[in-house]
């Protein structure tokens, strides 16, 4: 049972990561199948080839990270300045806006509603970056701080899961698509309206410091260079980045790996076991393992060590010739990416000052944002030569990762 303390302060958290995450992960079962369907009347002439329309998804789905790339600094900073409690409201007032707008946009066939709707929900899509910063006000231990960076992880996993589930039955459920995918874009609205109300009324804020705050579009761009400039995070920044290519490639192209080796009925089966099966082996690393880790090492090095493993094992799955083989050896690479996820973030979060967090998270995110884009684009790269090469090449990566990482900082930190 949860103690009132918890509820006040840390359940409106994980109640806005779930909605936060549901609204970007409901968009993977949708968008794909509606934009290259020639029966989806989302096009003005209704005649746009393969490509065209290949084309126009890639730029609906990269609209995001860019948007939240502006986005994520400016509201982490703001967080930092004038209380968490009102930037949440901000961020889910505007990802509301977002979610309708999208479902009107695909209801209506009208692609700049869209188009709209998608940049509109990547601006204010900074949640995680005050959910992180939030935790570390009320945690001062780096072993209850990475716990419930954890948590943060597991219900990432669930509502990912959650979102796969409703945002593909509602699209095989109804004969209309339009109708089926946009409820599922009203019915998340409906959640961040819930989500708005328990901040509201519920969320128990750290007493925020007051201060004026002028908008900067440019603070994206300006505290990525400041970030990169900062002793200790500059090295932390670019591992994570590294990670972050290698993990978000391997997990775009596993569909088309998938489908290269397997028949479309086998391929949407082995496909759902592997997407479902990623997020219950993420959950279960970060609320059972990570923990345990947490108590006997610091975060530091189980971040480094587990980018090692991680690396290994994508190397690795070069190796096996069948899907249970090579799903076997992804799950465990799982496993270790969710470890270097949250490790990574509680690395990051206690190198940075107190009341900074908002602002080093933040510019974190638009670090993670730069690395949606340019992991699909590399791995598109070597996709197109010959997808099996995307695991063992994002291995190297990550593998050199975290070697560097451990030369760099581990050890000196060690010596020190």
């Amino acid at each position: 049972m949860l103690s009132k303390p918890f509820f006040k302060k840390y359940f409106p958290l994980y109640f806005t990561y779930f909605v936060d995450n549901f609204g970007l992960a409901i968009a993977f079962p949708i968008f794909t199948p509606l934009f290259l369907s020639p029966h989806f009347d989302l096009f003005t002439q209704g005649n746009e080839g393969l490509l065209q329309r290949t084309f126009l998804l890639a730029l609906l789905i990269v609209s995001f990270p860019i948007a939240q790339f502006f986005g994520a600094p400016i509201l982490g900073e703001l967080s930092d300045r004038v209380g968490r409690k009102k930037v949440f409201l901000i961020t889910i007032l505007g990802g509301t806006a977002g979610y309708l707008l999208t479902g009107f946009g695909i209801y209506s066939t009208t692609l700049h509603l869209l188009w709209i709707g998608r940049l509109l929900t990547g601006l204010f899509a900074g949640n995680l970056v005050i959910c992180l910063a939030s935790i570390a006000d009320f945690t001062k231990e780096e072993k209850e701080r990475t716990k419930y960076f954890g948590w943060i992880a597991t219900v990432g996993s669930i509502s990912f899961i959650t979102a796969i589930f409703v945002g593909g039955g509602f699209f095989k459920q109804n004969a209309d698509p339009t109708l089926g995918t946009s409820l599922s874009f009203f019915l998340t609205a409906g959640l961040a309206i819930i989500n708005f109300l328990l901040i509201y009324f519920v969320f128990e804020e750290k007493q925020p410091r007051r201060e004026v705050f002028r908008l900067n579009l440019g603070l994206g761009v300006q505290n990525l260079v400041t970030g990169l400039k900062l002793p200790h995070l500059k090295f932390i920044y670019l591992i994570f980045f590294f990670f972050l290519v290698g993990w978000i490639a391997a997990m775009q192209f596993l569909s088309d790996y998938l489908l290269q080796d397997f028949t479309f009925a086998d391929f949407s089966q082995m496909a759902t076991f592997a997407f479902i099966g990623t997020s219950l082996v993420w959950a279960f690393a970060n609320f059972v393992v990570n923990p345990i880790l947490a108590n006997k090492y610091p975060v530091s090095k189980t971040f480094t060590f587990s980018l090692i493993f991680l690396g290994l094992l994508f190397i690795a799955s070069f190796l096996p010739q069948n899907f249970p083989g090579f799903i076997f050896l992804f799950l465990c690479a799982s496993f270790f990416a969710a470890l270097s996820w949250t490790n990574g973030l509680a690395t990051i979060s206690l190198n940075a000052p107190a009341t900074m967090q908002g602002r080093i998270l933040g510019t974190n995110q638009s670090i993670s944002a730069i690395a949606s884009i340019i992991g699909p684009i590399c791995g598109g790269a070597i996709a197109g030569y010959d997808v099996h090469f995307v695991y063992p090449l994002a291995g190297i990566l990550v593998f050199f990762a975290g070697i560097f990482f451990y030369h760099t900082y581990l050890k000196k930190v060690a010596i020190s």
